[in-house]
């Protein structure tokens, strides 16, 4: 039964939510699910915007920029959960400005929308940031 059981959450995390950095905070996010945000995103383009390549390819300029450009300008919400997912991934890899741009836009989204929740998970990616959760050796490599 646990074979079974590891396949199912294998399959379940081939594919991750977009939402996931807004739901859950980054100690929570296993690398199951790095790697299933890496496909995934991997597998999205965004039309008439050649810096999603650039970030996807590992421009830490371009996620940081197509990131605040999401949370500042109104773009769709999914347009913002791409830009913010891959920082995140980046966040979740070790990278410290990433987790402080996501957690700016989930106070920023907090703040919008009345959601305390929010401003909680923003402390704990800075918190991910401060502590060193995010060079762990779990994560690195993803």
């Amino acid at each position: 039964m646990p074979a079974r059981n590891n396949r199912q959450s294998a399959r379940r995390r081939a594919h991750v939510p977009l939402d996931g950095w807004r739901k859950s905070p980054p100690a929570a996010l296993e690398q199951g699910d790095v790697v299933g945000l890496e496909r995934t995103l991997a597998a999205v383009s965004i039309l008439r915007e050649p810096r999603w390549g650039e970030a996807l390819a590992g421009d830490a300029g371009a996620a940081a920029a197509l990131a605040i450009e999401a949370l500042h300008g109104g773009t769709a919400h999914v347009r913002r959960d791409l830009a913010m997912s891959l920082l995140a991934l980046r966040a979740l890899r070790g990278d410290a400005t990433a987790a402080l741009i996501v957690a700016h836009g989930l106070t920023r989204l907090s703040r919008r929308h009345a959601r305390p929740r929010l401003a909680e998970l923003a402390g704990e990616w800075i918190a991910w940031r401060r502590d060193g959760s995010g060079g762990s050796s779990t994560m690195e490599g993803a």
